[in-house]
């Protein structure tokens, strides 16, 4: 089988939950199957897109609104006109330019694959089905479900806007849900929401962690350590290591006194810098070659996540690194634990910071909580389990007609 990835990101390097999710597809398929990409060049420098080629042919799409000032501002003038004239959010017409999609039909033409996978659901909005081959659609959260979830965060007119734009989002990516052949999510959660806005099959995507390489350190390490792993490209992220250093960090520093928060992820905003700048007992990186030593050497990871959507990798992999971690209840959905056995899930500002005082005070006890999130990671979601479902949906579960297999979709 032929199958074409269309990417508006490059997934590599993986340094974030989206792109470990896209690389698990490519690593499982390309082992049994030719594969083909067309990805679109996007301004981080640390992408490195010649490394797709080992996998498969490659063809990469300069995105035209990038390649001046002069570009951008006659790009973005005529997008914002499209926008308001189709309805469709801006930010698909930088996820999906015309030539992105001129490439993806002309390799298609040319190449004949069997499948086309879209990653990101803005990446298909000018598929209208004219291709001869399948659409699948990885839907690394569903975009509508995380805008909503954020808009009950807020107050009055902010609140408004979210729920404006949460509305235009569901219109535009529920037309392209309609379209696929076959929609991924990766929780029970998105599937429901995939299907309510018009999906006609829907799988659950697997997720898989590198338990090899994601060990625990050989003893408990010192200190007083707190640890935060996330790509501030993602809203989710910025707004929910705010909330905790605001919120929690100061009620942590008054039990621990000595408790220290360091913060690592690429793209961090000025607001998430200024937490650096502003206090002495917090540390923030930016984005890292190795997040391992970090994971090593801290105590306690938080992931303190408000909104968002989809399965958070990140806190999977604390959980494989052994680390004993305290997250909230949108942090934990989709992922099989048990409170209080293999992780801690609290969402008040009181609750987060106790919870965290504990472990930090009770250094047997997070070891023991760590143990118990890794085991439940080495049962639950081994590479080796995630490739062969994979497998079984891209040559099996999205070809069938009707919805996919028990178990497996809303």
């Amino acid at each position: 089988m032929r199958i074409l990835f269309a990417l508006p990101h490059c997934p590599i390097p993986v340094d974030s939950g989206s792109k470990q999710l896209t690389m698990q597809a490519i690593e499982a398929l390309a082992g049994r199957h030719e594969v083909g990409f067309v990805v679109l060049r996007g301004p981080d420098r640390t992408e490195r897109i010649d490394d797709l080629a080992q996998f498969g042919t490659l063809s990469v799409v300069d995105a035209p609104h990038r390649r001046s000032l002069v570009h951008r501002a006659g790009y973005r003038a005529a997008y914002v006109l499209s926008s308001l004239v189709t309805g469709r959010p801006l930010h698909s017409f930088y996820g999906c330019p015309a030539n992105f999609w001129r490439t993806v039909q002309n390799v298609t033409g040319r190449w004949e694959p069997d499948l086309i996978h879209y990653d990101f659901w803005y990446s298909a909005v000018r598929d209208g089905g004219g291709l001869q081959c399948r659409r699948l659609l990885l839907e690394q959260d569903v975009e509508f479900v995380r805008l909503f979830r954020e808009a009950e965060l807020q107050s009055s007119f902010r609140r408004w806007r979210l729920e404006r734009a949460a509305g235009i989002v569901r219109k535009a990516e529920g037309s392209v849900l309609r379209r696929m052949d076959c929609v991924l999510t990766v929780t029970p959660a998105d599937a429901r929401a995939a299907k309510e806005a018009g999906a006609r099959r829907v799988a659950v995507f697997p997720v898989g962690v590198d338990t090899e390489s994601r060990t625990p350190p050989a003893s408990e390490p010192g200190g007083q350590g707190i640890l935060f792993v996330g790509g501030f490209v993602h809203r989710p992220n910025v707004d929910g290591i705010l909330w905790f250093a605001r919120s929690v960090f100061p009620r942590i520093l008054r039990v621990h006194p000595g408790a220290t928060l360091t913060i690592v992820g690429g793209g961090p905003p000025e607001s998430v810098r200024e937490l650096g700048r502003s206090n002495g007992q917090i540390r923030v990186t930016g984005w890292v070659d190795d997040v391992t030593p970090f994971y090593h050497s801290a105590r306690v990871v938080v992931a303190p996540l408000r909104f968002g959507s989809g399965i958070k990798t990140k806190v999977l992999e604390a959980m494989a690194f052994g680390r004993p971690v305290v997250t909230t209840t949108i942090g934990v959905e989709g992922i099989e634990i048990s409170p209080g056995e293999n992780i801690l899930v609290q969402d008040s500002p009181d609750g987060f910071a106790e919870a965290v005082s504990l472990l930090l005070g009770h250094p047997e006890q997070a070891r023991a909580l760590g143990l118990a999130g890794r085991a439940v990671v080495e049962r639950f979601y081994s590479k080796k389990a995630a490739r062969q479902r994979i497998l079984e949906i891209y040559e099996k579960d999205c070809w069938a007609p009707g919805s996919v297999s028990e178990g497996q979709s809303s």
